[in-house]
């Protein structure tokens, strides 16, 4: 590779480490705190040097790239390759830029061999990109995967030519692109189309004589699990007799054998159960003492991807089960197995030592945050989101007490202003008392300030700006925080009062900019909150400094894009003095948090 790809991937590795807080407890926390302001200060550097990297090695490079030599490709393409290893990950949107440089470059040059190799590789960049935004409903998630789909059926396309192709390798790009197009679709019917059709090619003698070299079966087992991963929306009721009966065909193929034998696969055995409970093979009980047995099969240090599966994924589908069950409730049994299960799922992802902190990790926190469910007797999300975000995520978190802070500042004046501004609020406006009033509704501004920008722990995001950066479209992307915020915080009780505030908090106070475009404000009782979340979190954003400057920027603009009521705070030097001590002061308490957390 060349000195700037060499430099830039250092780079990002420093950056991952630095970015670490769960390390460093051996210290106190003086020579801890000192440890991560350092750290961030390096950051910073490290962040501008890729930046130049970026502006003065990679683009002119990709500008030019008409030009370039064979030697100068391949350092692109081991590049990109460093850069989504499918461990560490460490930068898939800058192998996303590179990729699709070399499909344009392949495209100019008619190079038929070259362009379904980069239309394979573009595509697997892509979905990685969307990955973190399963579940989440977006024009900008749906527009992503549309083209994620046209790269990877283009690439299928080749199939008509497949007796044509240069060689084995060529052949299992298009043959691959074919079976990765059923990842690209949330349509269920369409899915199991393609699939199938994958299926079919995989096991025609014709291809496969081709390309013998091929490993066919592997092939074959990969769309089976993928078929069989449908087996979770039959309920839908939108199926075929013959589109279940493949569904099931697959099931029977990948669970069947994982459920036989000494050595049992945790992670294909559990569906296998689920399979047969969602068939009506077996009772609920049964499958509940299936799934209690798979999770306690792992010990909670148990750190790869087998244990995580155990001690994550079955946990929170064990709270799903217990959520839509409400006899189970009230069984002493299961609410003592879901608490015990639960921390040790904490356990298991806080006790994690920082060299394991892989993509799979990071995807298991995801799916910990996306899929736990809250029962009237579990542990509370409240308090599993709050541990997550303190122990892996602590910029985030300091950013999210700082917002917290200010937004209780501005409610507190607003409350002297006028004690019925916040009675949309239902669980604020019955209250009569002024004190118990007002100490509810400061206690509540701290908490819709700390999980405004809570969507943005699953997405990742905090690594890439990190490192560099947004990109153009990586900018528009990073507008699904608020939805996948909304989307986690309003499915369960201990956190559904914050989920506007996290949902509205970008939008302008007239409707006319921001985002989301279908967040309306006057639908909702807590859009006074997010009123003021929104200058809060806007503050925090555009601090340069200087205070007076900023809060005549804000009411300049207040009518349109901030609440006239809210914006009207910073007319009071007082109050902006006060703001000003959070935006410039001392962060030192939020560090102090963090390290009792990890410490404890």
């Amino acid at each position: 590779m060349q000195d700037y790809q060499e430099k830039y991937i250092d780079n990002l590795k420093e950056i991952s480490g630095l970015s670490v807080f769960n390390k460093g407890f051996d210290k106190d926390f003086a020579s801890w705190m000192k440890d991560r302001e350092d750290s961030r200060r390096k950051i910073g550097e490290l962040r501008e040097e890729n930046n130049r990297l970026l502006s003065e090695g990679l683009f002119p490079a990709l500008d030019s790239i008409h030009e370039a030599s064979p030697e100068d490709i391949k350092d692109l393409e081991r590049f990109a390759a460093v850069l989504m290893d499918w461990t560490t990950n460490l930068d898939p949107g800058v192998y996303v830029v590179i990729h699709d440089a070399l499909l344009r470059l392949y495209r100019q040059r008619k190079d038929r061999k070259n362009m379904i190799k980069e239309l394979y590789m573009l595509g697997m960049g892509l979905y990685y990109v969307r990955r973190n935004t399963e579940g989440v409903d977006s024009d900008i998630r749906d527009k992503l995967a549309f083209r994620n789909e046209m790269v990877f059926s283009e690439a299928a396309s080749y199939l008509r030519y497949y007796d044509d192709l240069e060689d084995s390798e060529t052949r299992s790009y298009v043959v691959r692109a074919l079976h990765n197009l059923s990842l690209c679709t949330r349509d269920l019917k369409r899915r199991i189309a393609f699939n199938a059709r994958a299926m079919k090619v995989m096991k025609d003698e014709h291809y496969r004589q081709l390309a013998p070299d091929l490993p066919w079966e592997r092939y074959v087992q990969a769309s089976h699990q993928q078929m069989s991963i449908n087996r979770n929306r039959l309920a839908e009721n939108k199926l075929s007799q013959e589109e279940i009966a493949l569904v099931l065909d697959s099931c029977y193929e990948v669970f069947k054998p994982a459920s036989e034998g000494d050595e049992k696969n945790v992670r294909w055995i559990w569906p296998y159960y689920d399979m047969e409970y969602n068939c009506g093979y077996v009772d609920l009980e049964t499958t509940i003492e299936r799934l209690e047995q798979l999770i306690d099969s792992a010990p909670y240090d148990q750190y790869d991807i087998p244990g995580f599966y155990a001690n994550v994924q079955l946990v929170a589908m064990y709270s799903i089960f217990m959520d839509n069950n409400p006899q189970l409730q009230t069984d002493e049994n299961r609410i003592r197995f879901l608490e015990r299960a639960t921390r040790k799922m904490l356990k298991a992802l806080v006790t994690c030592p920082a060299d394991k902190f892989t993509d799979n990790f990071f995807f298991m926190v995801d799916v910990c945050l996306s899929n736990y469910r809250e029962t009237a007797v579990s542990i509370p999300y409240k308090d599993i989101a709050e541990t997550i975000m303190r122990r892996f995520s602590g910029s985030l978190y300091i950013k999210a007490r700082k917002t917290g802070d200010l937004l209780q500042l501005l409610c507190s004046e607003l409350y002297e202003r006028d004690k019925s501004f916040f009675d949309d609020i239902p669980f604020i406006s019955h209250i009569g008392d002024d004190v118990l009033k007002k100490e509810t509704l400061l206690r509540y501004a701290q908490e819709c300030g700390f999980f405004s920008d809570f969507g943005s722990i699953k997405m990742n995001i905090q690594r890439i700006m990190d490192s560099r950066k947004l990109f153009e479209d990586e900018e528009e992307f990073y507008q699904l925080h608020v939805r996948s915020g909304y989307g986690d915080l309003s499915r369960n009780k201990s956190t559904h009062d914050y989920a506007d505030i996290a949902l509205g908090h970008h939008k302008w106070y007239d409707g006319t900019d921001g985002y989301p475009g279908d967040y309306v404000r006057i639908e909702s009782p807590y859009r006074q909150m997010t009123d003021a979340a929104k200058l809060a979190s806007d503050l925090l954003s555009r601090w340069n400094g200087d205070m007076d400057s900023l809060a005549k920027d804000v009411i300049s603009g207040s009518r349109r894009e901030y609440s006239p009521m809210v914006a009207s705070c910073l007319l009071d030097k007082g109050l902006c003095r006060e703001i000003e001590k959070i935006l410039g002061g001392d962060d030192s308490v939020y560090y102090k948090e963090i390290y009792d957390e990890i410490n404890k």
